[in-house]
């Protein structure tokens, strides 16, 4: 007999004379029937182990419990334990007589819970929401579109979403998988009375968000008007660290910075003049407006390209129930605003247009000069949304903003010699400049995996300034 042959049975006969661990695919424990008894962890183990005639090891990691209750009823011994150790996911393993449990790692039991926060009027997402879950002390916030994502042990849980100015709402639920939960959230005026107390904590802060401040649009809408005119980033000039250079104008000096060293972003999209009337007001309408990031400092990641600061101004989506619309008149513009579904509870349009009347006004009293100066502004806000299924959504968002300054002179000249008809001649000038932005975004969110969130931008952002002359004679 060769030696290969030799080394062959003697694996075998080893493999045959040794006993193969059985996991938890594989239940072959004895059927028994301890009967109603109730009692500590450790006095139903040493019953269940009388009854089966097995013996049962276990890591000190288990969850004991004082006081547990099992069913009069004719199961496995590892249904039986899996009922005493229902607070505390197990693996086990079968090895002769022997049943030997241990508790799962997190990772091992733990699942995610994802969803979105809304509005419940408006069906507007809700950025930087709370979410927590109060048995464990785990929580997140929600991300510019609204999205959350946190990790909970399988089980009962509870997790509470709450948002300022909003109804807090509480969701309990047995977590065996990932799971999608949304929320919405009523709006609240009145806030009841709190009183919040604690302790310091030991432990050195592990994360920051220095600088940063969420402006909501109710917020900027209820802030002071000049001229009946609310004004986005008036409001963000009463932030504290941030100036607004002269007064009246809408530059933003952020600590020390000049107004050339902040990204301004309009859904994702760099914007690269923000003034109207020579920087007198912001090019920003407030009903297109849902709510504003400002960071004054420790930028995300995923912004650069700027020293100072960062204003994300996110643009609304559009009420996914029902048409609605608004009318805005001012001393010196006048506005419209118009939201609703295209197909409900998939899609919807937001509209908004605003124009001054400074031209109409100011050719009612120059009317008969020989020289006359215009001035007009307007801004237009568009966006559409399309849910493509629960992971995929489809954005499309347009701004377009012009200025126009015109100046014209009429000249009457009479010129002869004696005794001669005299000649009359007209000359006419006009001077007109312009500027403005126009600007698209094309965005794709794509929820990858519950914990995975993706965002695919394409942006056309365009600034243009333009002088005409033209003169001409008529004799």
């Amino acid at each position: 007999m060769s030696n290969i042959t030799k080394y062959i049975i003697g694996v075998v006969l080893f493999l045959g004379a040794t006993s193969i661990p059985l996991y938890a695919q594989n239940d072959v424990s004895p059927k028994i029937n301890p009967g109603r008894i109730s009692g500590s962890t450790r006095t139903l183990i040493s019953v269940l182990e009388k009854e089966s005639g097995w013996t049962i090891s276990y890591s000190n990691r288990m969850c004991m419990e004082s006081n547990i209750r099992l069913k009069d009823e004719n199961k496995s011994l590892i249904e039986h334990l899996q009922d005493v150790f229902a607070r505390c996911p197990f693996l086990y393993v079968i090895k002769d007589n022997k049943v030997i449990i241990r508790p799962l790692n997190p990772s091992e039991y733990s699942y995610t819970v994802s969803g979105f926060i809304y509005d419940d009027l408006t069906s507007e997402t809700l950025p930087s929401a709370n979410i927590y879950n109060r048995a464990n002390g785990a929580g997140t916030v929600s991300n510019n579109f609204g999205y959350y994502s946190i990790t909970l042990p399988a089980g009962y849980n509870e997790i509470s979403a709450s948002y300022v100015g909003f109804t807090g709402k509480t969701k309990s639920f047995e977590l065996g998988s990932d799971t999608v939960i949304n929320f919405r959230l009523s709006a609240s005026i009145m806030l009841r009375q709190i009183d919040v107390k604690g302790e310091i904590p030991g432990e050195n802060i592990s994360t920051t968000n220095m600088g940063a401040i969420i402006i909501p649009a109710d917020e900027i809408r209820q802030s002071p008007a000049l001229l009946g005119e609310t004004d986005l980033v008036k409001n963000i000039q009463m932030l504290p660290g941030v100036q607004g250079g002269s007064e009246g104008f809408s530059g933003l000096y952020v600590r020390g910075g000049g107004p050339d060293q902040n990204l301004i972003l309009l859904d994702d999209v760099p914007v690269y003049n923000i003034g109207h009337l020579l920087g007198f007001f912001s090019i920003f309408n407030a009903d297109a407006v849902k709510h504003v990031s400002v960071h004054k400092g420790s930028f995300p990641a995923r912004y650069g390209g700027r020293l100072s600061s960062v204003v994300d101004i996110r643009m609304l989506e559009g009420n996914k129930d029902k048409v609605k619309g608004n009318l805005n008149l001012g001393l010196l513009s006048s506005g419209a605003a118009l939201d609703g579904p295209v197909i409900k509870d998939k899609s919807s349009f937001a509209l908004s247009f605003r124009r001054t009347y400074l031209d109409l006004i100011a050719g009612l009293v120059q009317r008969g000069n020989d020289a006359r100066t215009n001035y007009y502004f307007y801004d237009l806000n568009a966006k559409y949304n399309h849910a493509l299924n629960d992971r995929n959504k489809l954005y499309l968002n347009v701004y377009w903003g012009r200025d126009k300054y015109m100046t014209s002179y009429n000249f009457q000249t009479v010129m002869g010699d004696t005794g001669s008809p005299a000649n009359q001649t007209s000359i006419n000038d006009e001077n007109n400049a312009g500027w403005g932005n126009f600007v698209g975004g094309l965005r794709w969110n794509f929820l990858i995996t519950p914990k995975l969130f993706s965002n695919l931008t394409a942006t056309y952002s365009d600034y243009r300034f333009f002088i005409g002359v033209q003169r001409s004679k008529l004799e």
